[in-house]
């Protein structure tokens, strides 16, 4: 049977292309998988870095979040040493004055209530003493509360702090040079002895009938008064810092945010919650390092008074010894040697009361006053070691599944460390912080007018008041300041305001009344003449800190009314133009730290929550609930006090006294504003951040104003609580964005510039061994941070 043989014609010539087509397909399909392969997995690996970088960001944020709160825990302690200062300064020598016409003014200069223009002439001081060695009174200054200008001084018509020039050289034979040694100031304080301490004084000075013999007990009870409530100032605020400082060098699994919460928990869910699934879901890990838990750098609360051998995060600026000198009557009846200023301390003894102080006393009550005001610490803050680097960072690794390597495993690593940055937790104490070194220690001091740090460092050539100067209180108001509270234009205008003028209203609770008496335009407080001269109960409340109404401002006597004196204090607490280049300063403390330590962000049944949680992580440092306050100012007992009195009530309370148009003597306010020249009046000033209206002009700064549009914001707030154009809208710039249903940001801008530490992305070669050399601790000191990352945290 013959077979039929196929024969290739054109008509059968079919399947060719798909049999090259099924061919090519596997091809195509396999670059097709590698395209798909390689996009997914750069893919997760770019979501790898972003969601790292974002955890690192959250870790860093909590940081610059913990460490605004020191920056502003830290500037009240500068604003406790400020009051302190003013009130020996000031409220302690307005006595020198000449009744004989009256009560007019004539150290440091004359502000009279003459209806004449006043003038102030810096270079003609006809009422400055002479002395030898161009020491003045203003250098070293006597505090005296035995004159009628204090309302309970029993001799209504007597002045017994007037000096003339001889009885101040006089007072040069009975001061002693101070000596070169450490002084040997203990650590320990018991709050609550204040108030007994008091008692015992009051109770010897009742007895003495003598004006005279009674003066410098009188001017002692209540220097002691300022002294000793200052000291409970200084442990509360130091309590705060240590517990801070400490939470935010713990170790990562234990550092806790101010709201209480695990930052390492935070940083977790950032990074879950920006993962796509596949990194999800594909056996992820992650590793977090917290840079200040370095055990070069981590804070240690009990050592920390800058003696140590190493470096630490935080240290004392703590002056070894702060001298005064007290207006007293040593009984010799001469025109000349009636009265004379005595030291506090008994000679080189600093753990004893000068005997001339407290002759009245019993030796039990001498013991008591003694235990209660010698232990006193004087911490002007805590100085930034900027050796110890600030960082967060994070390193995480995932197993993404990949569609098309279903059985093959690639790792993809990522790793992420930020840092905040802009802000300022105070000054140093000395311009230059060698590397190494656990303190500034080189350089020109940066408060010239601080008393000095160390005994040591006085010229040995120096002798009787000018080596004194050294070690007197005194502070600068501006960056350049050289005189501080030695101003006499300061001196006087305060004195003239203590003496002559009553604030006729309270700014606390900024309601700003129409008040158009006296030619004074609407929304201005007036000041008035006084009808009532400050008086040592005007002072009741410093006497114990654990009486519910302790407060460390001055009140009425009852403590529920506001009075001139305290708006005077309070615009002395304000910040200056030497606090706002050195401090970051949150206008609104209360809204945006004090709640959420205190629990209430969180509701009434969270009260002390976060508090407790800070402490246990920062190994039990901290203070108890009682020492953890709102900004000085506030006070729930006082009337018409704003319940979340801040800084930017202060400067409310600075402005009106500096901005005030009705006056008794003409040129008054000239005189105000020329003296007080470096108080600023809005609280835009305390911004240290910037942001930008339109990201699409990057390089336009503002030319208008703060209301410009499409341009970059420095230093400016644009929201409606902070706009104002005149002193009609005075209340709104002071207002709070939180008054109006927004949330509370650091500086108050809701939109525009920021106040205290913002965060950045850094390259992780700056924070590792071997980083490049920097001159971190100023100009001239080259070397590396002092706490790297461990370079087994770049190891996977």
């Amino acid at each position: 049977m013959n077979k039929k043989r196929f024969v290739l014609t054109r008509k059968n010539q079919k399947g060719q292309v798909a049999i090259f087509v099924a061919l090519i397909f596997q091809v195509v399909f396999v670059f097709f998988a590698i395209l798909i392969n390689v996009g997914l997995l750069v893919h997760h690996k770019i979501n790898l870095q972003q969601s790292t970088d974002l955890a690192a960001y959250y870790g860093a944020m909590k940081q610059a979040d913990i460490m605004n709160m020191i920056s502003h825990v830290n500037f009240q302690m500068r604003q406790a040493w400020k009051l302190l200062t003013w009130r020996y300064r000031v409220v302690g020598t307005f006595g020198f004055q000449d009744w004989s016409t009256g009560p007019q003014l004539t150290f440091p200069l004359n502000i009279s209530l003459a209806a004449a223009p006043t003038r102030y002439d810096a270079t003609s001081e006809t009422n400055k003493c002479p002395a030898p060695n161009d020491v003045g009174i203003l250098d070293v200054p006597f505090f005296c509360a035995g004159h009628n200008g204090f309302s309970d001084w029993l001799g209504t018509n007597e002045n017994n702090c007037r000096i003339n020039c001889a009885s101040v050289n006089e007072a040069r034979t009975f001061i002693d040079a101070i000596p070169t040694q450490t002084n040997p100031y203990g650590n320990g304080y018991t709050g609550g002895v204040i108030g007994s301490v008091n008692t015992a004084l009051n109770q010897a000075n009742s007895n003495i009938a003598d004006l005279c013999e009674k003066l410098g007990p009188k001017s002692f009870t209540l220097l002691s008064r300022y002294i000793m409530s200052y000291g409970q100032e200084v442990r509360e605020k130091k309590k705060m810092i240590q517990m801070l400082g400490a939470d935010l060098s713990a170790p990562t699994d234990k550092a806790v945010d101010l709201e209480g919460g695990l930052i390492k928990k935070g940083v977790q869910k950032t990074l879950e919650n920006n993962l796509t699934e596949a990194n999800l879901t594909g056996k992820t890990t992650f590793e977090v390092l917290n840079g200040l838990a370095n055990s070069e750098c981590a804070f240690d609360g009990n050592a920390n008074d800058g003696t140590g051998a190493r470096s630490q995060f935080l240290t004392q600026i703590k002056l070894p010894l702060v001298e005064f000198f007290v207006h007293n009557c040593i009984g010799i009846q001469t025109s000349t040697k009636d009265f004379i200023p005595v030291s506090l301390y008994d000679g080189a003894n600093f753990n004893k009361i000068n005997p001339k102080l407290v002759k009245n006393l019993t030796p039990a009550q001498i013991t008591q006053v003694e235990n209660a005001l010698l232990p006193t610490e004087y911490i002007v803050g805590y100085e930034k070691n900027p050796w110890c680097q600030v960082y967060y960072g994070v390193k995480a690794q995932s197993e993404p599944k990949i569609p098309f390597l279903p059985i093959a495993k690639i790792k993809l690593s990522a790793i992420s460390f930020a840092k905040p940055f802009g802000g300022s937790m105070g000054p140093r104490h000395k311009a230059i912080w060698s590397s190494g070194s656990p303190q500034s220690d080189s350089g020109n001091t940066v408060d010239p007018n601080l008393p000095v740090r160390s005994l040591t460092a006085i010229n040995p050539a120096l002798s009787g008041l000018k080596q004194y100067m050294a070690v007197l209180p005194n502070f600068s108001n501006f960056v350049g300041d050289t005189k501080g509270l030695k101003d006499s234009l300061y001196v006087a205008t305060y004195q003239d305001i203590l003496l002559h003028r009553q604030l006729s209203a309270s700014l606390a609770d900024l309601n700003i009344s129409t008040n158009k008496a006296a030619g004074g335009p609407a929304g201005i407080v007036n000041i008035t003449k006084a009808t009532t001269w400050p008086g040592t109960p005007n002072w009741i409340l410093l006497s114990n800190p654990d009486d519910p109404k302790y407060d460390y401002l001055a009140s009425n006597d009852d403590g529920t009314t506001n009075s001139y004196l305290r708006d005077l204090e309070i615009s002395v607490l304000a910040p200056n133009q030497f606090d706002l280049t050195y401090y970051s300063i949150d206008p609104d403390y209360n809204n945006n730290y004090y709640k959420k330590l205190m629990g209430f962000a969180a509701g009434p049944l969270n009260f002390n929550e976060s508090l407790s949680k800070i402490k246990a992580a920062a190994a039990g440092f901290g203070p108890d609930v009682k020492e953890v306050k709102m900004d000085y100012g506030f006070n729930a007992s006082m009337s018409g006090t704003s319940k979340d009195f801040s800084v930017r009530h202060q400067m409310a309370v600075a402005a009106k006294i500096i901005k005030t148009t009705s006056h008794l003597a003409q040129g008054f306010p000239k005189i105000v504003k020329e003296a007080l020249k470096f108080l600023p009046d809005s609280p835009s000033s305390l911004l240290t951040g910037w942001t930008f209206q339109n990201f699409s002009s990057y390089g336009t700064f503002p030319s208008v104003g703060p209301d410009t549009v499409n341009t970059m914001t420095f230093g400016k707030c644009n929201d409606l609580g902070w706009n104002h154009t005149g002193d009609a809208d005075v209340k709104k710039q002071y207002d709070s964005p939180v008054s109006s249903n927004l949330p509370p940001t650091p500086g108050n801008c809701v939109w525009g510039g920021r106040s205290g530490y913002s965060v950045k992305i850094v390259s992780p070669s700056l924070v590792r061994r071997g980083a490049p050399v920097q001159p971190l601790g100023g100009s001239g000191t080259n070397g590396q941070p002092a706490n790297p990352a461990d370079d087994g945290f770049f190891t996977f």
